[in-house]
Parts: structure tokens; C-alpha cells; sequence
């Protein structure tokens, strides 16, 4: 039971009460994208820019559920890039994500030279898939 209320006390959230000021204060700003950086950042992507931050990854991390790195998708980049692309401009067509798109892991990895037996020597952390 002591594990639990540590694991409890760790991941609660502290202000859970949407209706608190604080919570209201967030999501009521007023803060919007220009219409120039709109335009840059909505609409349909092109193989360029996809490649452009594919490359901008970090190599040697974690694979999501389907395993593959981002040196995965670098390598073969000229044999899957193109539906790589055409499989997420169809989602913005369509509004939704493929299931593995909208998949990830979440598990818990021990903290560096810190002793297991406690859940507060432990981390969540997400994977999730490059594409």
C-alpha cells in the first residue's frame, strides 16, 4: 500500500478543478498564430518538408509500437517518403489519424542511480511512433 499512495501522491494531478482560476486563466488567452505562420503550418505537407524534420530527429531513441526509428524512415526515406506523406495529408484531409498514428506506450523506467524498490525513483515515459 505505501508503494501505491507514493505512485498516487507523484502522478495526481495538483489542480484538477476546471473550474479554478488557473485552468480558466489557460485556456482563455488570447494568444493565436498569425496568419502568416497559418498558412506555413496548416494545410496540405510536401515531401520536402516532411524529409526537412524527418532529419531534424534525434537518432538512437526509443521505437513506438511499430518499431521503427527515425534512422528507419531516414535510411529508406526514397522508397517510403512518398506515403509517408500522402498517409498524413490524407489524415488532415480527413481529420483523423491512422490507429498507429494515434497509438503510443506509456511505461515507467527507473531513474539513474536511484533504488527501484521505490515508485519515486521511477518515470513515465511516452513512445510513440516517428510517422
Amino acid at each position: 500500500m505505501k508503494r501505491k499512495s507514493a505512485f498516487l501522491k507523484i502522478y495526481t494531478s495538483k489542480n484538477a478543478n476546471p473550474n479554478g482560476s488557473e485552468f480558466i486563466e489557460f485556456f482563455n488567452t488570447e494568444n493565436v498564430l498569425s496568419e502568416e505562420t497559418e498558412k506555413i503550418c496548416g494545410g496540405i505537407m510536401c515531401i520536402d518538408e516532411c524529409k526537412r524534420a524527418l532529419m531534424t530527429m534525434e537518432s538512437n531513441k526509443t521505437p513506438g509500437t511499430d518499431g521503427l526509428t527515425s534512422e528507419f524512415y531516414r535510411f529508406f526515406w526514397n522508397a517510403v517518403g512518398k506515403f509517408m506523406v500522402e498517409s498524413s495529408n490524407y489524415a488532415f484531409q480527413h481529420g483523423s489519424l491512422s490507429i498507429s498514428q494515434r497509438q503510443g506506450i506509456i511505461s515507467i523506467i527507473p531513474k539513474k542511480n536511484k533504488n527501484a524498490e521505490y515508485l519515486t525513483n521511477w518515470r513515465p515515459v511516452s513512445l510513440l511512433n516517428v510517422d
